[in-house]
């Protein structure tokens, strides 16, 4: 189980930023290569997006997360078990690569 984290946005659609899962580096949803939509090519254009005026970061449970909890959610991410925080491999179940902190890139959709 995890906790996924959708940005609303004035009039449209909210987008899944990704999903925080113990004991697995932040699944952050990007844009396909190519892509001309909603989503944004990585972090960078995800913290555009939470400044922008009217959006907002909500959980799956409808809490409000401000920019500054995501960004940690995302980059300051630990795990009290043993070992290390798992990755994804690039090119495997849509992971198209690894952020450099406590995150993988997924061009698809997920929950």
């Amino acid at each position: 189980m995890g906790t996924n984290y959708y940005l609303h946005r004035s009039r449209k659609k909210p987008l899944h930023i990704g999903k925080s899962s113990g004991g697995w580096v932040f699944a952050l949803r990007v844009a396909r290569v190519g892509e001309r939509g909603d989503y944004p090519a990585g972090l960078d254009g995800w913290r555009r997006l939470w400044n922008t005026k009217g959006s907002r970061i909500v959980d799956e449970y409808q809490r409000p997360v401000t920019p500054a909890e995501m960004e940690k959610i995302i980059t300051e991410r630990s795990w009290s078990g043993r070992g290390s925080l798992h990755r994804t491999s690039v090119g495997t179940d849509g992971c198209v690569g690894q952020g450099d902190g406590t995150w993988d890139m997924f061009d698809c959709d997920f929950d």
